[in-house]
């Protein structure tokens, strides 16, 4: 006999997703209920797990273990050695809706047979229990029908395309968001140490794409909606720098641009980006017009997972994409480690068209506030002049306005080199002064004319 259709493993990652997740019941609970399990087991741990959720505790394997021993039910639903098993499995609960509609076509699936069975199994003959047979049966098909998924849709099927049709057909170049570094559709990484600036850049780059306009070396080609995620700034620091990125922009914003900052949500808390939850909650406030999402800083906001852990990474990098996908960019925020790089995984970088590096200059001084190199890490299509790094700092014009003034790196570099080799100090010093190639100490001095290159700059001359 054909067994009925039944997903185990959609069951027990749902399953798995309640008992790491406390978000997930109130994303999944109002699409399944018990019967919509196949196996008794499941049946049991979920009607637990849904217990537990109404009276509003927590339900973790040991609070789901305890309550199916006070129902009576530890034995025939695994105990704690299955529910381990279950929390163990499942690597993450970002998918947990995604396997809830599974479980539930399934079970709608299967109580439809269940009634098509009935009515071929009728034995009435009377027109009147026809008719209420029947009526019966419309009732439960039109329940069943409710809760079908209305965005289901067929799987589409993987198409290829022959080269000459492909090199024929009219695809529009790739726009900008923020010309060179931010591609409409496009995902970009901008990373420094703490307290060098990045909540400004961010704020920055936000009010110059919702008003087409510049910001440091980079120009907005027109206006565009942006939704600003704050992780960690209090209100009134973020109200006073976005007062000062508007002084200093040449534009006002003339697009949505709008922000999500931890002080106007403290009942709500923060989303959690890692999780399903932490995701919807983002979703429901990005409208048709967003074209930018700013996650300003990726620690603040991607809480769950170890940070070095590359699997850890994945679910917000399927999230960035699926807002790739449906025409938006997505501007991540995020710390240097103490070596200098990007803390955490490597693999972020992976899908990402732009690396923005900020380091802090060899002689910066706390009195001088935001002051940083920029620093091209990584840059799809880009080279030249666009890829040149260079200094910004954040000052006051002849008005009092917010002003950032841009110097070339190599420029400053030329002239700091000049300074100390006046004042007596040796190559080799002023390398290490600036956190500098030798090599590169004397390139500079002999481009200036103040000494001609050894013939082994990397031996002991």
């Amino acid at each position: 006999m054909t067994s009925l259709p039944h997903s185990v493993e959609a069951e027990q990652a749902v399953l798995g997703s309640l008992l790491i997740d406390a978000t997930a019941f109130g994303i999944i609970g109002p699409l399944l209920s018990e019967d919509d399990f196949s196996r008794p087991d499941h049946r049991l741990i979920f009607g637990a797990v849904s217990s537990l959720a109404r009276d509003e505790k927590p339900h973790d394997i040991q609070m789901v273990c305890e309550e199916l021993r006070h129902q009576g039910h530890e034995d025939a639903a695994g105990g704690f050695s299955y529910l381990g098993q279950l929390a163990r499995e499942t690597a993450t609960s970002v998918n947990v809706k995604h396997y809830a509609n599974i479980v539930r076509d399934r079970s709608i699936a299967r109580q439809t047979i269940g009634l098509a069975n009935n009515l071929a199994t009728s034995s009435v003959t009377a027109a009147t229990d026809i008719a209420d047979l029947l009526g019966d049966a419309e009732r439960q098909f039109a329940r069943l029908k409710s809760r079908c998924s209305k965005s289901a849709s067929p799987r589409s099927r993987l198409t290829s395309i022959e080269a000459r049709d492909f090199l024929s057909m009219e695809i529009a170049p790739r726009q900008f968001l923020l010309s060179p570094i931010l591609p409409a559709q496009g995902l970009t990484m901008v990373y420094g140490p703490r307290g060098l600036g990045k909540t400004q850049v961010s704020v920055g780059i936000a009010v110059a794409i919702a008003a087409g306009a510049k910001f440091l070396k980079w120009s907005a080609p027109q206006p565009a909606s942006v939704l600003l995620i704050d992780g960690e700034m209090p209100a009134s620091a973020m109200q006073a720098r976005l007062a000062d990125a508007i002084k200093a922009s040449d534009l006002e914003p003339k697009a949505s641009l709008r922000l999500v900052t931890p002080d106007l949500n403290w009942e709500a808390g923060m989303p959690d980006l890692s999780t399903s939850a932490g995701q919807e909650a983002v979703d429901a406030l990005v409208s048709d017009d967003t074209r930018l999402i700013i996650v300003d800083n990726l620690s603040s906001l991607l809480r769950t997972g170890v940070e070095n852990d590359s699997e850890s990474w994945l679910p917000l990098q399927t999230w960035a994409l699926r807002h790739r996908a449906a025409g938006r960019s997505v501007l991540f925020i995020h710390h240097a480690g103490k070596g200098g790089a990007q803390r955490g995984t490597s693999r972020r970088e992976d899908v990402l068209d732009c690396v923005v590096a900020l380091r802090r200059p060899s002689d910066y001084r706390q009195s001088e506030g935001a002051r940083f190199e920029v620093h091209i890490e990584k840059g799809r299509s880009l080279f030249g002049q666009d890829a040149m790094p260079f200094e910004a700092q954040l000052a006051s014009d002849s008005h009092g306005n917010p002003a950032w003034t841009l110097r070339d790196l190599e420029v400053n570099q030329m002239k700091q080199i000049t300074e100390m080799s006046g004042l007596g100090m040796k190559p080799v010093e002023i390398a290490q002064e600036l956190g500098i190639s030798k090599a590169t100490v004397y390139r500079r001095m002999k481009e200036n004319g103040s000494t001609s290159e050894p013939a082994a700059v990397n031996g002991h001359a």
